[in-house]
């Protein structure tokens, strides 16, 4: 249990979401959101155990978080139905949907900041997040706008070194917008940095049509701005400077748990780039290129153990990481989910991940999205030829079982185990024992 508990400390280092620090939690459910219904499904049972299925389920989701209230009394999954326009909500200890909530028009990415008790879901068409708070799921609290003359498609970013601040993307222009996240009444521009106008000032041939992946380095507060088919652009969130740019570097970035490298994945070039991160204000190395057949997307990393002393200030490595992929490729002989195994990476024995076949999914006329979520010793993704979802051990993951059930599944949670009467004398003991172990280390 006093692993289980550093282990959590521990991924709250590097959020994407906000929901990773549930991740290695070893009991729970996956949440699969398929057509017009969702399934809950027990990995260590490898099957379906409860079917929600309405008409008023939309066919089409966006993303979908796991988040507890700050008295870990209330228990929920947030997931944005796409077709209806709304905030779903789901209360993890009934399995069953408690609330929807209208939002704004086609609803994708969101966020559960756990430091504000909220989630914040993003509208495409009218360019804003959406804000709930935990105590209250079934309100809509404010929308905060992220455009400054053109809405569209973004993203967020935040992290608990940053504060209030945060940092939104947008794919119709040209940089990355500033918010604070405690001021959620204006409905003012935010600030602009508008990297096409600073690469020129800077005397660089680059241009940025558009705004896309995100990702922040604790080592150097340093961002990195995917530029819609323009590469990557490093930015100082402290100077408000451009930094570099990685003009061959495209796809989707994400700083991994460990915090100490940065992976981005090139679903294009069928390749996952590493860079590390160099002092504020220097520009990051491109060390390590790992070749992934199959167009890799969504990663999951997972901390193998054995390879590090759980105590308190143990400094995580991303050698100490397993890198799974969702392929997206519709070429059977290649679809599935890549892994790569970053120690070897690392070492220089590895420039070549490995392939676990476990079906494809439709094409996507512009882009194909492909769900990969890990949870306790697992990670799931769906599949669409044959219908289902695979469910993978990540320690024995020379092959993935095929749950049949989910019909054209679009998103995948992870909801760790949790029950109304002890759960906070759980946490309460485990902070005890915790307490205990430190102790008996600085004696």
């Amino acid at each position: 249990m006093i692993t289980t508990v550093l282990l959590l400390m521990s991924l709250t280092r590097a959020v994407r979401v906000g929901d990773e620090k549930f991740e290695l939690e070893s009991a729970g459910h996956f949440y699969v959101f398929a057509n017009k219904a969702i399934h809950v499904i027990n990995p260590l049972s490898r099957s379906i155990v409860k079917n929600i299925s309405r008409e008023d389920l939309p066919t089409t989701w966006g993303d979908v978080v796991y988040a507890e209230d700050s008295n870990k009394k209330e228990f929920y999954i947030f997931a944005a139905d796409r077709s209806n326009n709304r905030l779903i909500v789901i209360d993890t200890l009934k399995k069953d949907i408690v609330a929807s909530v209208q939002i704004g028009q086609r609803p994708v990415h969101m966020y559960a900041i756990s430091s504000r008790q909220e989630i914040w879901t993003h509208s495409d068409v009218e360019g804003h997040f959406d804000v709930v708070h935990l105590n209250s799921p079934s309100a809509l609290k404010a929308k905060v706008r992220t455009h400054t003359l053109v809405p569209s498609h973004g993203k967020l970013l935040f992290d608990d070194e940053l504060g209030s601040t945060a940092f939104s993307t947008n794919t119709l222009e040209p940089g990355i917008h500033q918010l604070d996240l405690s001021q959620t009444t204006s409905n003012s521009a935010p600030a602009f940095f508008n990297f096409s106008k600073m690469s020129l000032q800077k005397g660089w041939n680059f241009t940025c049509s558009g705004t896309h992946g995100i990702a922040y380095s604790r080592i150097n507060r340093h961002l990195y701005v995917e530029c819609s088919g323009r590469g990557l652009w490093e930015f100082s969130t402290e100077t408000k400077e451009l930094i570099h740019v990685f003009p061959e570097v495209k796809g989707q970035v994400y700083t991994p748990p460990s915090n100490d490298w940065v992976v981005a994945v090139n679903s294009g070039a069928s390749k996952v780039h590493i860079l590390l991160p160099r002092a504020s204000n220097s520009a990051s190395s491109l060390s390590f290129e790992v070749s992934v057949p199959g167009s890799p997307s969504k990663p999951a990393f997972f901390r193998v153990p054995g390879r590090f002393i759980p105590v308190v200030g143990d400094q995580q490595e991303l050698s100490d990481y397993l890198g799974f992929f969702a392929l997206t490729t519709p070429n059977s002989s290649l679809a599935g989910v890549a892994v790569i195994d970053f120690e070897s990476v690392i070492r220089g024995t590895l420039s070549r991940a490995s392939t676990i076949l476990a079906g494809s999914v439709t094409q996507g006329t512009f882009f194909t999205h492909r769900s990969l979520k890990l949870g306790g010793q697992f990670v799931v993704t769906e599949t669409h030829n044959p219908q289902g979802v695979y469910l993978i051990e990540t320690l024995n993951h020379d092959a993935a079982y095929l749950i049949r059930g989910p019909e054209n599944a679009q998103r995948i949670a992870w909801a760790p185990e949790r029950n109304d009467a002890s759960t906070s004398n759980t946490m309460h003991i485990l902070l005890i024992l915790l307490v205990s172990l430190i102790l008996c280390i600085l004696n």
